[in-house]
């Protein structure tokens, strides 16, 4: 069965997303991608040899959403904040703000770390997804704030 128009842009846009700086997306797109062509009864070659010569790139993925500090170094302050309806704040924002409000100490130790540690800057997009952190985050970043502190002290 031969690749519908509809098809080839859904294949186009997967492909796409195999651009992305995080392995698990590259991989979920190849993986949604082979299921495709395996629905269609096609293979990757039959793809390709099918192919126009002058085939125009594959649409980009959305740019993955980067924590503050290096998307905006010009963050405003707590005293700048107002609501959403004022401001035109997205929903994480508004979350971030209430779990900083919430849990200073663990939202101030996310937010400096989350530029140049993995682990934190996960924890800042996942409370900016959910609005807050599980039992066994906040016992994690209880953890590398005391090690923080024994570092810093000695």
């Amino acid at each position: 069965m031969p690749l519908l128009q509809a098809d080839r842009d859904k294949l186009a846009k997967i492909m796409g997303m195999t651009t992305s700086s995080a392995e698990g997306e590259q991989l979920a797109a190849l993986r949604q991608a082979n299921k495709l062509l395996k629905e269609r009864q096609m293979t990757w070659a039959e793809v390709l040899a099918r192919a126009p010569a002058t085939a125009s790139p594959p649409p980009q993925p959305p740019p993955r959403q980067e924590h503050p500090k290096t998307a905006a170094p010009n963050r405003p302050g707590a005293s700048e904040r107002h609501s959403r309806q004022d401001t035109g704040k997205s929903r994480e924002d508004i979350r971030w703000e209430a779990f900083e409000g919430k849990d200073p100490e663990r939202a101030e130790w996310i937010d400096n770390n989350a530029n140049h540690f993995d682990f934190a800057e996960s924890l800042y997009h996942g409370v900016r997804k959910y609005g807050r952190l599980t039992p066994n985050q906040e016992a994690a970043v209880d953890r590398c704030i005391a090690r923080d502190k024994l570092r810093d002290a000695g």
